[in-house]
């Protein structure tokens, strides 16, 4: 059985193909050819409404595919783990001592103007 995140980003990817743009291919192909293409999308449409449970909207569906791609993206860095060069180099610049504080302000090459 597939996650309701995975139907909704079928139906977006069939409402974006039930577009003109893709349903002509920016006009590349004959209207015959496109038009040939909508019963078997509106077929496909359908099962995939029965398969979620219900009929979604084209903006709906395109806002819950957006919503549960941020989701899975936040999980993803949630649980990201950091690099282990990485990891050792910010154990090493832990050990570093400090470099003491600039006094004064700051300093100018020669020859260069502030002001």
């Amino acid at each position: 059985m597939r996650t309701p995140a995975e139907i909704i980003k079928d139906i977006a990817k069939t409402y974006s193909a039930l577009s003109p743009e893709s349903l002509y291919c920016d006009g590349e192909i004959s209207n015959y050819v496109g038009n040939r293409k909508v019963p078997r999308l509106i077929r496909k449409m359908g099962k995939l409404f029965e398969e979620f449970g219900r009929p979604v909207e084209e903006l709906e569906a395109y806002k819950m595919d957006r919503e549960f791609d941020n989701q899975a993206r936040a999980a993803r860095l949630q649980n990201a783990t950091v690099f282990p060069a990485f990891e050792r180099l910010i154990r090493i610049e832990a050990k570093l001592p400090k470099p003491p504080p600039q006094q004064g302000g700051p300093v100018s090459a020669p020859g260069s103007r502030h002001f």
